[in-house]
């Protein structure tokens, strides 16, 4: 009902015959271990009013391979050590990811982990931050195309993403990446080659913040 404003911990844990969740818009919170080990979950879409996502909350849903991301100002995750899709996707080829066009950001570390094959941003995306750590540990992640309305990246954001080769920025122009928190200084960014981005992001830079100016 639309009165349900929180999912609480583990309230569908080991649903087996749970095959597909779609939250209610309205449904601010999700705590631990809600979805846990709903073995045959296979798509999952999270709505607009979603402001805070627990640890493991989809933890070893093996079946999952759709996930709908439409959270548009989500809380960071409190710690880079949580791990909301842990061992989730384990039994397919893994997850696609669509993250809706009114997600301002995508909070910290919360795809960390997560075995991706794709993530999407939707048409006329409005993200404009990737949060610390937020897809690190996705080593099933191959490609990705950052929307021009994104103009921060946090530290870690894609480290660890082993198989991705190609990261596209749909506005390459004035990017910088810098030591500091507070995105200011730095280095002037080149972003127009596409294998050249994800080595840095994975690898080379991945200490950095990077920003558009």
């Amino acid at each position: 009902p639309e009165s349900v404003t929180t999912i609480g911990a583990r309230a569908f844990f080991s649903c087996y015959s749970l095959s597909s969740v779609i939250i209610p818009n309205g449904v601010k919170t999700i705590r631990s271990l809600a979805f846990s080990s709903c073995s045959n979950l296979t798509s999952v879409t999270i709505p607009e009013s979603v402001t805070s996502i627990y640890n493991q909350v989809f933890y070893n849903c093996t079946k999952l391979s759709e996930v709908i991301f439409n959270a548009i100002n989500c809380d960071d995750m409190s710690s880079n050590s949580e791990r909301v899709f842990q061992y989730a996707g384990q039994s397919t080829n893994g997850i696609e990811l669509t993250i809706g066009s009114n997600v301002t950001k995508i909070p910290n570390g919360l795809f960390n982990g997560a075995k991706l094959i794709s993530a999407v941003f939707e048409a006329g995306s409005k993200c404009a931050s990737i949060g610390n750590y937020a897809f690190r540990n996705c080593s099933s992640l191959t490609i990705i195309s950052i929307p021009s309305s994104v103009t921060h990246i946090g530290q870690y954001a894609f480290s660890n993403c082993s198989k991705l080769t190609t990261v596209t920025f749909n506005d390459a122009t004035g990017w910088y990446r810098t030591t500091s928190s507070n995105y200011t200084g730095g280095t002037s960014m080149t972003l127009t080659n596409t294998s050249d981005n994800a080595t840095w992001l994975r690898s080379t830079y991945t200490s950095s913040y990077w920003y558009k100016n």
